[in-house]
């Protein structure tokens, strides 16, 4: 299994412990673009979570998560799939 992981802190420390089977890509410094998955939470957002109003915190968590569960495994495949992933595992 292979694991993208941005530059994010919590991604670099020493502690983290990652099992035999999981392999870490780490993406370069400050390359949202190369995320697969911020194509995926930009149509989220898009398409379920702007111009709207929420009453508060609970109302926009509920929300958020009523439109994850919204998004089919079609949606995920093509929205994260990205040339340069496939290419670096050729």
């Amino acid at each position: 299994m292979v694991l993208v992981v941005d530059g994010a802190g919590r991604h670099r420390r020493k502690a983290l412990q990652v099992s035999e089977n999981i392999t870490l890509l780490r993406l370069p410094p400050y390359s949202p673009q190369l995320n697969a998955i911020e194509k995926l939470w930009g149509f989220i957002r898009s398409q379920f979570l702007s111009n709207r109003q929420y009453r508060d915190y609970d109302h926009l968590f509920t929300t958020a998560g009523d439109a994850c569960r919204e998004v089919d495994e079609q949606r995920i495949k093509s929205g994260c799939r990205t040339t340069w992933i496939e290419r670096a595992f050729q």
